[in-house]
């Protein structure tokens, strides 16, 4: 997963069956996931974690995300993200945003 050609290092990203209650992966460094989804077409969001520095402690004042996504991106009503999983698939979709 990458937005404007750089990995997004930490966060999730959901998959949406319908109605259904999202799966959830957590982005590894380098923006790589592992989800097991069953085959079906999916809407797609993205929420993007915050890396602390080295030191950080409760209390200190929370740094801001290193990367900021447009808001469709974090909202499953307004995403333009979408996944088709096939039967036989075993590869991460990966998308670039």
């Amino acid at each position: 997963m990458s937005y404007q050609d750089q990995p997004i290092n930490s966060g999730a990203i959901a998959f949406y069956p319908g109605e259904s209650r999202p799966i959830q992966a957590k982005l590894n460094p380098g923006g790589g996931y592992s989800a097991e989804l069953p085959p079906g077409d999916y809407k797609v969001t993205v929420i993007v974690g915050i890396d602390l520095p080295e030191g950080w402690k409760e209390g200190d004042p929370t740094p801001p995300p290193a990367v900021r996504l447009p808001p469709q991106f974090t909202s499953r009503l307004r995403t333009p993200l979408t996944a088709t999983v096939a039967p036989d698939q075993s590869e991460p979709i990966d998308f670039k945003l």
